[in-house]
């Protein structure tokens, strides 16, 4: 059967992987795809039926790499979406081809699964420029030997202290305040908040990065990435409690060299045990914010992992934030105590302001879009700029904690 005769037929061939298939739901849109689909793409297979036919072929077979279902005439598409892309394998790039021109409903289409979102009446040029963007590495990006994207890995000391927080706006705020196009990974892969912050279905295909390397290519890392704008792509998961990931230890290397050359910046939120278990990734990144509280214990802590980045990665760039300032008004260490004892530069410490840490939470938004002229934004955006700064060298501690309790024994 070939692809135009196809058109008028129900679906009755298996979905292979190498195709292109689109689901049209009227005569209209059945015209403009065959013109324009065809002739650029002659292994494309296109069926009637639209969304219900769509739903239909994938609970018997597997989904191709490229999947375009026309939604015309559905009243609620945010929530078919969701149905087809819990059809669909981690690897396919969904384009929806929907009646509603309205910029809200691009966006949420965008956060649910799609790579786009094309509006009808259908026109050829719409369909094929969504087609090569859901296909192709931006046109627009500079060659891979022109500038080295910076990988920086952010890294709580002790659970709570908010490198999470920390991770998650400084990357919003880089991409949407700075003009930067920017990488955001969630690598807690069970207990991740990144994409519940920032109200995003969390990506199916980061699991398989680390348990499956040998699939990893751009198509694969584009297709499990969630837009959260034109500039933010988050990549994050919600294992269930009862699983246990295996993480490849080639994986972390092989996802980096897959996604897009054009980021200016790859944000890590890299919890600590990841970090010391997983050593062997910590060569990927060209820097790290240790974000610690005031605590005693966050001061030891901030030390060791410190000593253990320079130790794997003498190269990289190692900053500390202390973090929630303020919060706990007992056991805090004073300033310049903490920063005698992790002997090295504390590059900011910042505030905790709980009204708006609560807003932002109840919101599903960045601490950075609800509150861009308090104090803690303030400071996120000069550790954001950190993010993106030269490279400098990074200084060798002295013996800071072993100094301090020296002193305190005395």
């Amino acid at each position: 059967m070939s692809a135009l005769s196809s058109l008028t037929s129900q679906f009755q061939t298996q979905i292979s992987n190498d195709q292109l298939i689109v689901f049209v739901a009227d005569d209209e849109t059945r015209t403009t795809v065959t013109n324009a689909v065809i002739s650029r793409w002659p292994t494309a297979v296109v069926h009637e039926g639209g969304l219900s036919a769509a739903l239909g072929a994938l609970t018997h077979e597997s989904s191709p790499p490229l999947l375009v279902v026309d939604f015309g005439g559905i009243e609620d598409p945010v929530a078919a979406l969701r149905s087809l892309v819990a059809l669909c394998e981690a690897t396919t790039r969904i384009i929806v081809i929907g009646s509603v021109n309205d910029v809200a409903v691009y966006r949420e289409m965008l956060r649910t699964g799609a790579a786009d979102y094309v509006v009808k009446p259908l026109q050829a040029d719409a369909l094929v420029t969504a087609i090569d963007g859901a296909t192709k590495v931006r046109s627009d990006a500079p060659a891979a030997d022109a500038k080295k994207t910076r990988v920086v890995g952010v890294i709580g000391t002790r659970g709570g202290v908010g490198a999470s927080t920390v991770a998650l706006n400084t990357a919003w705020l880089l991409a949407h305040e700075m003009g930067k196009t920017v990488g955001l990974l969630d690598l807690d892969l069970q207990f991740g908040t990144i994409s519940l912050s920032l109200d995003l279905e969390p990506s199916r295909g980061l699991r398989e990065v680390f348990e499956k390397p040998d699939r990893i290519d751009s198509l694969f890392v584009a297709s499990a990435m969630a837009h959260e704008s034109e500039r933010l792509y988050v990549l994050s998961t919600e294992e269930g409690l009862e699983d246990h990931p295996n993480v490849n230890p080639v994986a972390f290397g092989l996802l980096l060299n897959a996604l897009p050359k054009d980021f200016d910046c790859v944000v890590v939120d890299l919890p600590p045990r990841f970090a010391v278990a997983q050593r062997n990734m910590l060569s990927s990144f060209t820097a790290f914010i240790l974000v610690s509280d005031a605590s005693l214990a966050g001061m030891r802590d901030c030390v060791r992992l410190a000593k253990l980045l320079r130790e794997t990665t003498p190269e990289a760039v190692v900053h500390v934030i202390v973090n929630k300032v303020g919060a706990v008004k007992k056991g805090e260490l004073p300033k310049a105590e903490f920063q005698r004892g992790v002997d090295m530069p504390v590059k900011h410490f910042v505030s905790f302001d709980p009204k708006v840490a609560a807003a932002a939470a109840t919101a599903g938004k960045p601490l950075a879009q609800l509150a861009k002229r308090s104090q803690i934004v303030s400071e996120l955006r000069k550790i954001a700029s950190l993010m993106v700064a030269e490279r400098v060298k990074a200084q060798k501690p002295s013996g800071g904690l072993g100094q301090l309790f020296k002193k305190k024994k005395q």
